[in-house]
């Protein structure tokens, strides 16, 4: 089992010759890290087998981006999801802002996974009363990057 994955992870085997000296064969690591590679053979296999153990840097998933979905519903009567999506773990804080700049509500997290993540908002502000109707603006900040949008709120 690769270190960092669950105990008892299974991927694909790699079946004849891998052609080459400095080919490569990967399993299917999910999360950004540093991994110890192990290889074993099933019984029966003849030949040489050469095996090099090294530590390699695993990329984060190129395809994930710092993104703040357009809030659902929109416009909303009464209380909206905000989705967003993290490239890699660390800390974030979403804020919601009437047109004045007054921020209403504030989520702040140490430490999120990589990946996506929900809030539902209530529909109201920080103090618990409701929010005034209008345009709000919602800010994701993570990664030293910021990303905002708009949100119509009705009631």
């Amino acid at each position: 089992t690769p270190s960092g994955q669950p105990i008892g992870a299974t991927w694909p085997a790699t079946y004849g010759p891998i052609p080459g000296a400095s080919s490569r064969a990967m399993g299917p690591f999910t999360v950004p890290g540093t991994y110890t590679y192990v290889m074993s053979c099933s019984p029966g296999i003849s030949g040489t087998i050469l095996v090099s153990s090294a530590q390699t840097g695993v990329p984060g998933d190129a395809s994930l981006a710092l993104t703040l979905d357009a809030a659902r519903p929109n416009p909303a009567n009464g209380p909206a999801q905000l989705s967003f999506s993290l490239p890699a773990t660390g800390a974030a804080t979403l804020e919601l802002f009437d047109v004045t700049g007054r921020r209403l509500r504030q989520w702040s997290w140490a430490s999120l996974p990589a990946g996506r993540h929900e809030v539902q908002w209530d529909g109201a502000s920080a103090d618990g009363r409701p929010a005034a109707p209008g345009v709000l603006l919602y800010r994701l900040r993570a990664g030293g990057q910021t990303v905002e949008r708009r949100l119509v709120h009705l009631q």
